[in-house]
């Protein structure tokens, strides 16, 4: 090979190394124009959590004090009434109590004070109710037993009248509570009448031919529309109200008694409270 062909191979080679690692049209920086480059660095310290403190659940529980005191005493008691709030209650709720015999009101924990020293209460029959865990709890308590048949009448939700007789029964009052949703630091109370009665049902045989009559027990839950949010460091006050003069009606079966020929009615206090705090389980 001629040297000065040699020569010119070579010069082109060099001037072709010069451009290695240029980019073209085709292969530019992906991070774009004025992209700068900064040392990684690696951190020894945790990543941080986007939940770092576990959520708290609070484990409830409810005193409740039944009064029993003359009629009239505390249903009728208008300045003791203007004490508590009776708006706390839904107000369509409201209408459907005070039809079925039965008032009720929210108060703070101050104004029991008030309510013993102005009814001149010195004991009362007080019923606990313990939570065991987080969800809904309840407990129900004995009104009146052995009873060989009551009627009742009573409003639903949409203040339809609804009548029924039971036989061989029992009745009770069954008070539950639960955290408020979507509301901290409020516990959802709620009373509902309970009777329990052995209602007779006709037993056939396969054949046709033959039949048997037994007695069953029956559960019948009768909805007051008795729910109501009370914050903690408040308390529920619940009594007859003016209806409660039917002798049919709920607020005249369940929060009223005769004894010696005197009635009585009975007025429950119920307090919430928090008897326990732990971590609910994150998910």
């Amino acid at each position: 090979m001629p040297l000065r062909l040699f020569t010119l191979l070579l010069l082109l080679a060099l001037i072709a190394g010069c451009n290695w690692g240029k980019r073209g049209p085709n292969n530019a920086d992906p991070r774009g124009a004025g992209a700068t480059t900064r040392p990684i660095r690696i951190s020894d310290s945790p990543p941080r959590q986007l939940d770092a403190s576990p959520r708290q659940m609070q484990i409830l529980a409810v005193q409740v004090y039944v009064l029993e005191l003359p009629r009239g005493r505390v249903s009728a008691n208008e300045p003791l009434w203007r004490r508590i709030d009776e708006h706390a209650v839904d107000p369509g709720a409201y209408d459907v109590l005070w039809a079925n015999g039965v008032r009720a009101g929210v108060a703070p924990l101050s104004e029991l004070n008030h309510i013993r020293d102005t009814l001149g209460i010195e004991t009362a029959l007080r019923l606990d109710i313990l939570g065991r865990g987080i969800g809904r709890q309840a407990k129900e308590f004995p009104v009146e037993a052995d009873v060989p048949e009551k009627t009742l009448f009573w409003f639903d939700e949409a203040k339809r009248s609804q009548g029924r007789t039971f036989l061989r029964c029992e009745t009770l009052m069954s008070v539950a509570f639960e955290p408020s949703p979507g509301r901290l630091e409020s516990v959802r109370l709620s009373m509902t009448p309970v009777v329990r009665s052995m209602q007779p049902r006709i037993v056939v045989t396969p054949a046709g031919d033959d039949y048997t009559i037994e007695s069953v027990k029956e559960t019948n839950l009768l909805d007051l529309q008795l729910q109501v949010d009370v914050p903690l460091g408040h308390f529920l006050i619940v009594s007859p109200s003016d209806e409660a003069t039917w002798e049919t009606s709920l607020g005249r079966q369940f929060f009223t008694s005769e004894r010696q020929g005197e009635r009585f009615e009975r007025v429950f206090l119920l307090i919430p409270q928090v008897t326990a705090i732990r971590n609910a389980d994150q998910h």
